[in-house]
């Protein structure tokens, strides 16, 4: 039995291998800030109406939260929730090596490359669910007797997955409202789909719009005309073309290619044009990857969030996913007239120089940049809080009181504990981050006030994140950086060696006199 006559042997073998190396990838990954507080949110939620009321300041439909709770009603390791991660994952690339449009190669690519295999795989978070729906959906938007309500269904599941796949989603529901409009011998009544897909988009809105007192609310955003806002529309590009500057001394969220601001400039005007010479005759994959990247970029230069990084543009790269899909999935010649309408001749004749060049340059470029990643990982800790939280373990200090100075890397290591922690910024106990505290950091005369206030223990352990109780600390175990007449810190360790630099940790001993 050859591979070309069965067609589940290549599928099969390289599931096997994606999910070999991702098991790998995550007993050697130590989760951080993003991926422990959507576990703890959701583990420390006694009920779905707490995780709903937990969920509002989220800015993130619930999905993921929901799986979540589920999960740790059976296990309160963050083992289970990465390998419920990873299984999303590999189903995804199960289901592409089996049904995707194209060859061997091209699938082997894009399973390993650096969103599908390293950041929305590794890293445990909502966005493989992303690539997930996204493969469900071309399955079933490609096949020759179209289901509208079960792909309606895949697309509120998209919306829903990430405030930014609902972004997404929208350019895909425009792909099958034309077919369903096309449609001649539709089973279904088509106002269920309509229906369905309003629906979803109802919901992802509903649920990713922040109350009033969010924190995030009241971030200042830069001018319109800055660059910090302008730069937004280098994100295609980037997320095409994603290896990080390896000269950067912190080279996390780093782009090798934009580094040098006016060269990535240029490479972002003219990637435009290079993306519509490839699709120029395929109207509905031009129309994906199009709309996705404006829409995104758009959304991103408008402030409407707080922050983007590669893991949020790296949308725009499964919307490139799902072009090549339809470009190799779906006859688009009817379409063309809308084309010929809007693009100049030059753009709608193929170029298969082109469209094969944008393919293995980005795809071999990301392959890299995750071979990179994942061995990185593999050297390193991602995050210090895993072993912060095995020296507190190890030493037997997991029943004392924990103070940590710094709510927004605490997530991680009560992840590790399975414990709530004291964070002095809003003064109580809590596993994860409260997004409608106003309070981002304390000054040493708060925290010190605070640490009085908790007197009634005859020691404590003080957790600071990213800085010494004094700028001038000699980092020597067992020296006494503060004394008063109501207690003594005195310094112990520190864990400082991780790939996220706003991870590090400095570990003091409290003594109540």
């Amino acid at each position: 039995m050859t591979l070309n006559k069965n067609p589940f042997v290549f599928p099969l073998l390289l599931t096997l291998c994606f999910f070999a190396l991702s098991l790998l990838g995550i007993l050697h990954h130590e989760i951080w800030l993003d991926e422990a507080h959507s576990f703890v949110l959701s583990k420390d939620s006694s009920s779905f109406a707490d995780l709903f009321v937990n969920t509002r300041q989220e800015g993130h439909p619930m999905f993921w939260y929901l799986l979540l709770w589920l999960i740790t009603k059976f296990s309160h390791e963050v083992l289970a929730m990465q390998l419920l991660h990873i299984g999303i994952s590999t189903l995804s690339v199960f289901l592409m090596a089996r049904y995707a449009p194209f060859n061997n190669l091209k699938k082997t690519l894009f399973a390993f490359s650096y969103f599908f295999f390293y950041e929305y795989n590794i890293l445990s978070r909502n966005y493989a669910l992303g690539i997930l729906f996204v493969t469900c959906y071309l399955l079933l938007i490609c096949r020759e007797r179209k289901k509208y309500p079960l792909i309606a269904i895949t697309l509120l599941l998209l919306g829903n997955s990430h405030f930014i796949g609902l972004l997404l989603s929208l350019p895909l529901t425009l792909v099958a409202v034309l077919l369903l409009w096309r449609e001649e011998n539709q089973t279904s009544p088509a106002w269920l789909t309509y229906g369905i897909l309003l629906t979803g988009f109802i919901l992802g809105v509903v649920q990713v719009l922040p109350p009033e007192n969010s924190i995030f609310s009241s971030v200042p955003r830069p001018g319109y005309f800055s660059i910090d806002r302008l730069s937004a529309f280098t994100v295609p590009f980037k997320a095409f073309y994603h290896f990080p500057d390896l000269s950067a001394s912190y080279t996390w969220n780093t782009n090798l290619f934009t580094a040098n601001k006016f060269i990535g400039a240029i490479l972002a005007f003219l990637f435009p044009f290079v993306l519509i010479k490839a699709f120029g005759t395929k109207p509905l994959s031009l129309a994906v990857v199009v709309l996705a990247s404006a829409g995104i970029s758009l959304f991103f230069y408008l402030g409407l969030m707080y922050g983007y990084t590669v893991r949020h543009w790296g949308f725009i790269f499964l919307a490139y996913y799902a072009a090549v899909w339809l470009q190799y999935g779906m006859d688009q010649t009817q379409y063309q007239i809308y084309l010929d309408r809007v693009l100049p001749k030059y753009f709608r004749t193929e170029n298969k120089s082109i469209t094969k060049g944008l393919f293995y340059s980005t795809l071999i470029i990301q392959v890299m940049a995750a071979c990179y990643a994942y061995t990185l990982d593999l050297n390193r800790n991602f995050c210090n809080a895993k072993e912060a939280a095995d020296y507190i373990k190890q030493h037997h200090y997991q029943n004392e009181l924990i103070i940590l100075n710094g709510y927004m890397s605490g997530a991680a290591v009560s992840a590790y504990l399975d414990k709530s922690l004291y964070y002095p910024e809003y003064k109580g106990w809590g596993s994860y981050g409260k997004w409608d505290t106003k309070v981002w950091e304390i000054d040493k005369e708060e925290l010190i006030s605070q640490i009085h206030a908790l007197n009634n223990h005859q020691q404590a352990y003080l957790l600071m994140e990213n800085k010494s109780f004094y700028p001038s600390d000699k980092k020597e175990t067992g020296h006494v950086v503060f004394k008063d007449t109501a207690c003594s810190i005195t310094y112990i360790t520190s864990f400082d060696d991780a790939i996220i630099n706003h991870e590090q940790f400095q570990f003091y001993k409290i003594t109540y006199e």
